[in-house]
C-alpha cells in the first residue's frame, strides 16, 4: 500500500506555486540525502552593510531576515514537511495570516514569519533545520511534522550513502540519479517507527525549552474518507460479497460481510475504509468517522498529542479544528488528498496556532469553505496527480495488475467538478501531460508520463463504471488496454462493465480470455460466477 508520504510529494504538484523553471528533483539523491548536510541558510550582506540570512537549500521557500533582529521584531519559524512548505504560500490566504493573527496578540510587535518546511522531510531531517533555526533568535517555533515519518527512507542516510556523498563531492561529481530508493526493503516495525518519531519530537521540544523558546506542536488534519492507495481485496470471498452488496444498495448485507472479514483481519485499511462508506451511507456519521480514522496508517497525531502533553509544549489541534468545520464524516471539501489542505484552509490554521500561542481556546473559528477559484486553478494539477497515483499503485505487491481505490476516488471527485471535461478525458492527454511535467516533485523514480497514461485511463474507466456510465467506461478501458496490453485489472473490469451494460456475449469472451489468470487473480472467478457467465 502506498503511504501518506506519496501525497506529501505530489502536494507541490497539487497546491504549490508554479516554479519559474520546472525541474524534477524528487528522484535525485541530492534532495533526499546530500543537501541535508549543507546549511539551510546562507549569509549575505545588504547594500547598506547589514547582515542578512537567506534560504540556501534547493527547493526551499524564499526567505530573508536580518541579524541582529530589530527590537520590535517577533521572529517565528514554521518547520515541517510539505504542509509547512505550502502553508500561506503565494499569498493564497484569504483571511488574516499567521503573522496578522499573532500581531493582534502582540501589541507593538512586528511578526516576521519564516517558512522553512520542506516537502517529504521526516522529523529527523526537520530536526537538522530546527537545530540551525535555534541560532537565529527565534521567538516562536511552529512544527508541523509526522506525515513522512513512516517511509522506508525516513531517518539518517546509511553509511554508504554518506561516504558516497563525501567522495563524489570531493571529486566534484554530482550525485547519481536515483534508480531505486535507498530506503527500499524491509521497513522498521511500526512500533519502532513510532518511537523514533516520538524521540525526534522530544529532542526538539527539549532543545527549545532549554533556550526558553516556546514551541507549538500541531496535529495534522486528515481527509477522513479518502481511501488508501491499494486495491480492495476482492479476491477474498467475504470482501467480494460485501462489496457487491454495497454496490447493490444492500447496506445491512455489506456491513455484515465486511465486518466478518474485519473480525479476522482487523488491520485492513481498505476494508476499514469500505465499511466507513457503508456506515456513512446508512447515516452513522460517528461510526463512519471511526472506521475512516482506523483506515489511516500511519497515524502521527496520537504521538504528537502525547509528546506535547509530556513535554508541556503548546498544542495546536488542527485536526480537531478541521473536523469541527466539516459537515459530515469526510473532509473531502477541504483536503484534496489524505493530508494537505487547500489554501483556503490557511486562515483557520493561522487562527488555531495563534490561539495556542496565547494559551486560550479558539473563540470563533473562521469559516472554512472551498474556494471555487482555487478548485478551478488546481483542476489540471489534481487530474495529473490522479494519473500519478494510478501509476504508483501499480508498482508492487497486491496492487500490481489491479486497480486501486485512491485514484478511483480522485477521478470521481474531478468528475463531479467538471463532468464534461472528464467525459472527454481520452482527448486531453497533452493537457494532462503538461500539468504533470510542470511539477517539480513526484514520488520515487522519474516516471515517463506515457507509461502513466494507461494506468490513469483504467482507473478513470472504473470511475465511470461505478457511476453507471458503461459505454464511456468500456471506451476508456479499450484505450488503456491498447496502450498497455495484458493489464489484467483493466481487462477484468472491462468484462464486468460489458456484462452490466447487457453485452454479455462480449463479456463472456473477455472472461474466457482471462481464464488462465484465475489462479493469480481469484476475483476473476468470483466476478464470473456472480454475473452468471
Amino acid at each position: 500500500m502506498i503511504s501518506f508520504a506519496a501525497a506529501a510529494l505530489v502536494s507541490v504538484l497539487l497546491l504549490g506555486a508554479r516554479p519559474a523553471a520546472p525541474e524534477n528533483v524528487a528522484d535525485d539523491l541530492r534532495y533526499w540525502y546530500y543537501d541535508i548536510h549543507d546549511p539551510f541558510f546562507r549569509r549575505e550582506k545588504s547594500p547598506a552593510g547589514e547582515t542578512l540570512w537567506v534560504n540556501a537549500r534547493p527547493q526551499s521557500r524564499p526567505l530573508r531576515f536580518a541579524e541582529p533582529k530589530a527590537l520590535e521584531t517577533f521572529r517565528v519559524f514554521i518547520l515541517g514537511g510539505s504542509v509547512a512548505h505550502l502553508f500561506e504560500i503565494s499569498g493564497g490566504t484569504r483571511g488574516p495570516t499567521l503573522a496578522q493573527a499573532l500581531e493582534r496578540r502582540l501589541p507593538g510587535r512586528r511578526v516576521e514569519a519564516l517558512y522553512c518546511g520542506m516537502p517529504g522531510y521526516d522529523s529527523w531531517r526537520e530536526g537538522l533545520i530546527f537545530d540551525e533555526v535555534l541560532a537565529h533568535e527565534p521567538d516562536l517555533l511552529i512544527l508541523m511534522s509526522g506525515n513522512n515519518d513512516f517511509m522506508p527512507n525516513a531517518g539518517p542516510p546509511s553509511q554508504w550513502l554518506t561516504l558516497a556523498y563525501k567522495t563524489r563531492r570531493a571529486l566534484g561529481l554530482p550525485p547519481p540519479r536515483l534508480t531505486k530508493s535507498p530506503g527500499a526493503g524491509t521497513p522498521p516495525a511500526p512500533e519502532a517507527q513510532r518511537e523514533t518519531f516520538a524521540g525526534n519530537l522530544r529532542r526538539m521540544a527539549r532543545a527549545a525549552r532549554e533556550r526558553g523558546i516556546p514551541l507549538v506542536l500541531c496535529s495534522l488534519p486528515r481527509r477522513l474518507g479518502h481511501p488508501p492507495n491499494a486495491p480492495l481485496p476482492l479476491w477474498e470471498k467475504p470482501v467480494f460479497e460485501g462489496w457487491s452488496a454495497w454496490q447493490a444498495g444492500d447496506l445491512a448485507q455489506a456491513r455484515q460481510r465486511l465486518g466478518s472479514f474485519l473480525a479476522e483481519n482487523p488491520d485492513s485499511p481498505t476494508i476499514r475504509h469500505a465499511l466507513g462508506r457503508v456506515l456513512e451511507a446508512a447515516g452513522d456519521a460517528t461510526g463512519a468517522r471511526a472506521e475512516y480514522r482506523a483506515a489511516l496508517y500511519p497515524e502521527p497525531n496520537p504521538i504528537l498529542r502525547r509528546v506535547a502533553a509530556e513535554e508541556k509544549v503548546l498544542w495546536a489541534d488542527l485536526e480537531a479544528a478541521f473536523e469541527a468545520a466539516a459537515d459530515g464524516a469526510s473532509l473531502e471539501s477541504f483536503l484534496p488528498d489524505p493530508v494537505h489542505w487547500y489554501r483556503s484552509g490557511d486562515t483557520l490554521v493561522a487562527a488555531v496556532i495563534a490561539a495556542a500561542f496565547q494559551g486560550a481556546p479558539l473563540e470563533t473559528a473562521p469559516p472554512l469553505r472551498p474556494d471555487p477559484a482555487e478548485l478551478r486553478d488546481t483542476f489540471w494539477k489534481r487530474l495529473a496527480t490522479a494519473f500519478l497515483q494510478s501509476a504508483a499503485s501499480q508498482t508492487s505487491g497486491e496492487g500490481k495488475g489491479r486497480l486501486s481505490e485512491e485514484p478511483i476516488a480522485q477521478f470521481d471527485g474531478l468528475w463531479r467538478e467538471d463532468p464534461g471535461l472528464m467525459a472527454a478525458l481520452e482527448m486531453k492527454r497533452a493537457q494532462v501531460a503538461a500539468a504533470y511535467r510542470e511539477s517539480r516533485f513526484h514520488m520515487g523514480v522519474s516516471q515517463d508520463f506515457e507509461s502513466m497514461w494507461p494506468a490513469g485511463l483504467a482507473h478513470a474507466a472504473e470511475t465511470c463504471a461505478r457511476r453507471g456510465e458503461y459505454s464511456l467506461a468500456i471506451r476508456l478501458f479499450d484505450r488503456a488496454l491498447e496502450a498497455r496490453p495484458g493489464f489484467t485489472g483493466a481487462a477484468l473490469l472491462r468484462s464486468v462493465a460489458l456484462a452490466r451494460a447487457g453485452r454479455r456475449t462480449e463479456a463472456a469472451a473477455g472472461f474466457r480470455a482471462l481464464a488462465p489468470l484465475e489462479k493469480d487473480f481469484p476475483e476473476i472467478t468470483l466476478y464470473r460466477q456472480a454475473l452468471g457467465l
